[in-house]
């Protein structure tokens, strides 16, 4: 009888505790994820609308084909456990054409992706802190986007610029046509991030800029074709008042440039007033002047370190007679610092005149042996297992997977792609070199996708490509669906 006396009374009593709580929980409103649809006949018609309701966990869905916004988004802010998506139905499907692009000012927890944009005014695309240094917009990703330029523009006009981002990803994205004074991405004072599986084609100014304090990047797996006067520009020239932290003593730092290709352009990757910049198993062919710089274009000993104790390894490099200087030294730097080993340099053209002259005693490299390399239609490249870049490199931290994905071996091969694994099968009617049923056997391209010539028998080809401008080419053949990158040059 005591027991079931006090029960009801302690049940009794949690009810009357309890009620005022659920009172409270069913008051307030529950946050519910959702999808706000953005277009001409859609629930808002700009991104800023849309934006102007958005909570966290919501996706801003942009549905139509071609959409014209200029949108300027402040203070866009998901959280840890629920970002903000902005999106499109399909990156092939859902353009932003023309305009002045799109601003998003100190956001954070933010998604871009399955968006194309052509044409800007200004930058396509642009990521800030809203200048507080001290609060940077962060956690940020853009991925599987598109960024096409005029190609015709010849101020400073980025196709993604990000000022004052830490902790961010971009990956499978293409840019191209990027305008001659400007960057595909451009990144003062950004720390802590990666780029990666994506491919940049005639571009500008470069493809890839880190300056004005930028640090800890990992660039890695991308694709570099004709990618503009310095594809990647690790550093550059930033004013006083922009660098992130303030009182930054380098342009860049810490950043990890690995297994990729570089084709084309004038240069591959500059090192400027950086340091601790590696440049580690990538594959580049056929520059157009100098296979790399070292540059100090802001000089104040007070402030800035010279470009110093920056690495170039297990880095394949096939050139021909247009490279007369190997790697262009500026003044003010300090190449003395610089490491150089396990890299493989061929010349094609002379293979006898393959040794490069560089500021300190390299080891462990190969000279004037032909790495075969093999390339596949989205230029992506490949190894057989009797090249002499297979087992010659040394590994390095943080470089475990090659190009395509795979686990490179120890030691490693030299180049992006760890050789003697079987070349990964090749789509012959995707990418912009397009091969069709009814082609030739061997089709040529130039880096832009411009179909070049046909050739229909293997004694051919030399004959026609000797008769092309001076270029590299992109050989395909149809019969073995493989495809290498040849040079015009003579």
């Amino acid at each position: 009888m005591y027991f079931t006396t006090m029960t009801y009374t302690g049940l009794n009593l949690l009810r009357w505790l309890l009620l005022p709580m659920l009172i409270v929980v069913l008051a307030s409103p529950i946050s519910k994820c959702r999808t706000r649809t953005i277009g001409a006949a859609a629930e808002y018609r700009s991104l800023a609308e849309a934006a102007r309701d958005a909570q966290p966990g919501d996706t801003l869905l942009i549905v139509d084909r071609e959409h014209r916004d200029e949108s300027t988004v402040d203070r866009l802010r998901g959280t840890a456990a629920a970002w903000i998506t902005v999106r499109g139905i399909h990156r092939d499907s859902t353009s932003i054409v023309g305009g002045r692009g799109l601003q998003f000012i100190d956001p954070v927890y933010l998604r871009i992706e399955h968006v194309t944009m052509i044409g800007q005014e200004s930058n396509s695309i642009n990521i800030d802190d809203g200048g507080t240094f001290d609060t940077p917009a962060h956690h940020i990703e853009v991925r599987e986007c598109g960024f096409f330029g005029t190609g015709d523009a010849t101020e400073n006009i980025d196709l993604l610029k990000m000022s004052g981002v830490d902790t961010f990803l971009i990956e499978n994205i293409e840019m191209a046509g990027g305008s001659s004074g400007g960057s595909g991405i451009d990144m003062v004072g950004c720390h802590d991030g990666t780029i990666r599986t994506s491919i940049f084609r005639s571009m500008g100014s470069n493809a890839i800029q880190a300056k004005g304090g930028t640090a800890r990047l990992v660039i890695q797996g991308n694709v570099f074709a004709n990618a503009g006067a310095r594809a990647i520009n690790c550093g550059g020239s930033t004013g006083y008042a922009f660098f992130r932290p303030q009182n930054a003593p380098h342009e860049a730092a810490d950043l990890l440039v690995a297994a990729n290709v570089f084709v084309g352009g004038t240069t591959s990757v500059a090192y400027v007033g950086c340091e601790r910049v590696d440049v580690v198993n990538n594959t580049m062919l056929y520059q157009t002047r100098w296979v790399a710089r070292v540059l100090q274009e802001t000089v104040d000993p007070q402030r800035f370190v010279p470009c110093r104790n920056n690495s170039f390894r297990n880095n394949i490099v096939v050139f021909d007679n247009r490279i007369t200087t190997t790697l262009n030294l500026g003044a003010n730097t300090a190449p003395e610092t610089f490491t150089f080993s396990n890299n493989l340099w061929y010349r094609a053209d002379d293979p006898s005149r393959s040794q490069p002259v560089l500021p300190v005693t390299e080891t462990g490299s190969v000279i004037g042996r032909d790495p075969a390399v093999i390339s596949m239609v989205d230029l992506r490249v490949d190894l057989p297992e009797t090249s002499p870049a297979v087992g010659a490199g040394l590994p390095f931290p943080g470089v475990t997977t090659d190009l395509l994905g795979r686990s490179f071996a120890n030691p490693p091969s030299i180049g992006a792609s760890e050789g003697g694994r079987g070349t990964t099968s090749v789509d012959l009617h995707g990418g912009p070199y397009r091969i069709h049923e009814e082609a030739s056997r061997f089709m040529l391209f130039s880096l832009d996708g411009v179909l070049l010539a046909t050739v229909d028998h293997p004694s051919q080809l030399a004959g026609v490509v000797s008769g092309l401008a001076c270029q590299p080419i992109l050989a395909v053949d149809r019969t073995s669906a493989q495809s290498r990158i040849i040079t015009s040059c003579h």
